[in-house]
């Protein structure tokens, strides 16, 4: 008799003690812009930076294996994770085999330049060459200079 009351009490206040269960908050995405690929670094290639996955559920990579590699960013996704709000791109790696989500703060634009390959240095382009083509007999520059005489 004992062990039925305490069977029987045991089971009232299992059932009566429910465990709620908690969610994790979910990342969704809010604003989605697409553009021209645009060429992007990592800002620390020392760092462990995760790509991710579409929904920001799943490490595709991290950056730290990628240290010289320059990322082509194609979109920008806002994504709201509870009431923070982060601006996500979407990156595909220059040799076109890994893609996935970055936050921008760990990205810099410019494509990688090795810091000691010191002898080449930025090459920035020659400003006469972009008015002026010897092949196009009639350019912008030659029609300057002959209107000028």
């Amino acid at each position: 008799m004992i062990v039925t009351f305490l069977v029987t009490a045991s089971l009232a206040l299992g059932l009566s003690v429910s465990t709620t269960q908690v969610h994790a908050e979910k990342y969704h995405w809010v604003r989605n812009y697409s553009y021209s690929a645009r060429p992007y670094h990592a800002k620390d290639p020392q760092a462990s930076v995760a790509v991710w996955n579409w929904n920001h559920t799943h490490k595709l990579h991290d950056l730290v294996n990628f240290p010289h590699t320059t990322w082509y960013a194609t979109s920008s996704v806002t994504m709201r994770h509870g009431s923070t709000k982060a601006v996500y791109y979407k990156v595909i790696s220059g040799n076109k085999k890994h893609s996935g989500y970055i936050w921008r703060g760990f990205l810099t634009k410019g494509t990688y330049i090795d810091p000691a390959d010191t002898d080449k240095g930025i090459v920035l382009p020659d400003p006469a060459e972009r008015y002026y083509n010897p092949l196009i007999p009639e350019s912008w520059v030659e029609k300057k200079n002959i209107d000028s005489h």
